[in-house]
């Protein structure tokens, strides 16, 4: 999760996040899963300027006649906007388009048809100009990795090809920064069957 102000690049602050709020839902009265406060299932990592400043207690769903208020309520009928990556492959929901020349961005975007990848984005800011840019940095590397790989590929060099494609599953490992966005770009350049697979 990411945005405007925040905090100096490759530093930031991370936080726990409650997906389905503890206390109160926004926009909800008598709204808030205080019964899930604890539930290691309701606690994801994420970013703290994002959690704090922009998802706060933030909670919409498609469907408000289904939201769980009570322990006894079935929390399975909810339709959550927002992507719960612990559940959930983001890369169905949210997609990237990069572009070059010297204003280089990479910039996200919604892909689902019924709206969730672009409400997330839209939610927790993830389309701000810093992140884009931070994007397009890890961008320059990628392209590198991906050309030292077709190289090898072209040589037919197995030592080479082994050494290339340990880089690209390294990269896209689920721990790495921006990992949904450097998968996708090596699937672009059919290279996915070297992403890692976490």
């Amino acid at each position: 999760m990411l945005l405007l102000r925040a905090t100096p690049r490759g530093n930031r602050e991370s936080d726990i996040e409650h997906f389905r709020p503890k206390a109160e839902v926004t926009d909800c009265v008598d709204a808030g899963y205080w019964w899930l406060a604890f539930e290691w299932t309701n606690l994801l990592f994420s970013c703290r300027y994002c959690n704090q400043e922009h998802k706060k207690n933030h909670f919409p769903l498609m469907d408000e006649a289904a939201r769980a208020r009570r322990p006894r309520d079935r929390i399975g009928r909810e339709r959550p906007y927002l992507i719960d990556p612990s559940r959930e492959d983001p890369s169905e929901f949210i997609g990237f388009d990069w572009v070059g020349g010297d204003g280089l961005l990479v910039r996200p975007y919604g892909r689902d048809a019924l709206g969730r990848g672009s409400r997330t984005i839209d939610m927790l800011v993830l389309d701000r100009l810093e992140l884009n840019m931070e994007r397009a940095e890890l961008l320059l590397t990628l392209q590198g990795m991906a050309a030292e790989l077709h190289a090898a590929l072209h040589l037919d060099r197995a030592g080479l090809i082994n050494r290339a494609s340990a880089k690209i599953r390294k990269a896209t490992a689920a721990t790495r920064k921006f990992a949904g966005f450097a998968r996708e770009y090596f699937r672009a350049h059919n290279l996915g069957e070297y992403v890692a697979d976490d």
